[in-house]
């Protein structure tokens, strides 16, 4: 688990409406860089609320929670699945 999801992806692109750091990418690159030079199982990471999702950086499989979203996880052994729900009510 991580604060910030890996950068240059579908994860980590402030919303163009964000004074000046809109459409920028803000993820971490030590992140990203761990990525492609370990194995890693899955990432969970929620910093970038606007954009969540899953993406797959280096073969892994990212989940940006964002905010107030909600999804299912399965890790068994090297297989990873990731479904929505839908969230509870707040």
């Amino acid at each position: 688990m991580t604060h910030l999801p890996p950068f240059d992806t579908p994860l980590d692109r402030a919303a163009e409406s964000v004074p000046r750091i809109g459409g920028r990418h803000w993820g971490s690159i030590t992140l990203k860089n761990g990525l492609t030079k370990c194995d890693i199982s899955f990432v969970a990471c929620g910093h970038i609320h606007e954009r969540e999702g899953v993406a797959t950086v280096a073969d892994t499989p990212c989940l940006n929670a964002g905010f107030r979203s909600a999804y299912n996880v399965t890790l068994e052994g090297d297989d990873v699945s990731i479904a929505d729900v839908e969230p509870l009510e707040w």
